[in-house]
């Protein structure tokens, strides 16, 4: 994960803090609901969570109004209580895009209903606003160091920039073929740039897999990397940073995950792609630590009368080797949504079962979640793998890291006392599977 620059002080008493609260409390001390599990309750009437962490063991969270379209922004230190009164609002909201501003704070995108553009601002880690500007709708990316990047696409693919005092950047044009480009994925570099990646279509049967790195100062590359080339259209790529000032690549196609690690100057830094089978159902995240590559990945193993997805999770060596395989869950109805993070030469995974209409009564999407470190060795006991299971559905939001090995999880969810009406929720994960919060309304 990227580091988050922030004083060695404030990490100090943060690291403190997380520590006192999981051994004040065991992994029996906490009350379920009767065996049902789930999390703090930040707000009732709320969906659609995200989630970004302060890098001093506190959580920034998004989320929006079901009824007024209303998204509200808010950080909570690690015992859950919020650290900005109620919240900073952003009205007239149909969507929001949050990521870390790389010193404790956040930045911000807020789409509005049939608006070509979006506001994008920068929040600090005290909860006060910095500079604020209107970017097209596109994918947001903050480079770490206060300044944000939106890559949007309108034929070709173009990124718009500010930089950390607030002046926008000159926009740049980031390809310029003949080729159809899809909109790329995009990740903040942590030094103020970004790396990009996307699907170019030469013909209809002729693809390729493209990368590309975009600096602080606005320079490319001189050439994207040409990372695969496929007769498949389903090359959807993801990233994420190596550890080591590059970038892990991973991309699905002719029936496997393929995952490839390049440099900061676009060069292969393995001798050869990475593989591992894969289904047309696979659903895969990524992430790195110092080199190291942790994969989560899904394979259909039976469609019929109900899909049943196994998931896995890969380590794949510094060199590129892939040195082992888990088999982390059976999931009935398969695998819906994946997060993934790691650190500290261990990796956490959490997933959603899907919701299908099956004969009787339609399957209830339930969350999980998972911990297995570099060596294979699996740190939360069967019994604390639930993160929310109430008799209502659960939407998995984001996962991030909470400092001292922990990870906290935003999610919906629906408490038995608020009927059919949905919240978001809260959960903080210690190493060995402890919950810090309550479930909220958990039904029995």
């Amino acid at each position: 994960m990227r580091p988050v620059r922030v004083r060695a002080s404030v990490l100090a008493v943060a690291a403190a803090a997380v520590a006192a609260l999981f051994a004040s409390a065991s992994a029996g001390a906490f009350s379920l609901g009767g065996g049902r599990a789930g999390g703090k309750l930040i707000a009732a009437g709320r969906a659609a969570p995200d989630a970004v962490s302060d890098g001093a063991g506190g959580t920034i969270m998004s989320s929006r109004d079901l009824a007024g379209g209303i998204a509200v922004v808010n950080r909570f230190d690690a015992a859950g209580a919020p650290a900005w009164d109620q919240g900073i609002s952003f009205p007239d909201a149909s969507g929001v895009q949050l990521a870390s501003d790389g010193d404790g704070g956040a930045v911000v995108a807020v789409q509005h209903p049939d608006s070509a553009v979006m506001t994008v601002g920068r929040i600090l880690h005290a909860g006060a606003t910095t500079w604020q500007a209107t970017f097209p709708v596109g994918a947001l990316v903050s480079g770490g160091d206060g300044g944000a990047w939106v890559i949007s696409q309108s034929g070709e693919i173009f990124a718009d920039g500010i930089d950390p005092a607030g002046s926008l950047r000159p926009r740049l044009q980031v390809t310029a073929s003949t080729d159809s480009e899809s909109l790329p994925v995009a990740l903040g570099d942590g030094d103020g740039g970004a790396y990009l990646a996307w699907r170019a279509a030469a013909s209809e049967t002729q693809f390729a897999l493209r990368l590309q790195h975009l600096s602080s100062d606005g320079t490319l590359w001189d050439a994207p990397a040409e990372v695969a080339g496929s007769s498949e259209p389903s090359m959807t790529p993801r990233l994420a940073l190596d550890g080591r000032g590059g970038v892990i690549v991973s991309w699905h196609a002719a029936g496997f995950l393929w995952i490839h690690d390049y440099s900061s100057d676009g060069a292969p830094v393995w001798d050869s792609v990475a593989t591992i089978p894969a289904t047309a159902d696979t659903v895969s995240a990524v992430a790195a630590d110092d080199g190291a590559v942790f994969v989560a990945w899904s394979r259909r193993l039976r469609a019929a009368p109900l899909p049943v997805d196994l998931l896995h999770i890969s380590f794949i060596g510094t060199a590129g080797a892939l040195h082992w395989t888990r088999n982390v869950a059976s999931v009935d109805g398969g695998v819906l949504d994946l997060r993934l993070i790691a650190g500290d030469r261990a990796a956490t995974v959490a997933w959603q079962s899907a919701s299908l209409p099956v004969a009787g009564p339609a399957l209830d999407p339930d969350l999980f979640v998972y911990r297995v470190t570099a060596g294979g060795a699996e740190t939360y006991p069967p019994h604390l793998r639930t993160l929310a299971d109430s008799l209502g559905p659960e939407s998995l939001g984001a996962l991030v890291d909470g400092g001292a090995g922990s990870v906290v999880a935003v999610f919906t969810q629906t408490p038995c006392f608020r009927g059919d009406v949905s919240g978001v929720a809260m959960q903080r994960i210690g190493p060995s599977g402890a919950r810090a919060f309550a479930a909220d309304g958990a039904c029995p």
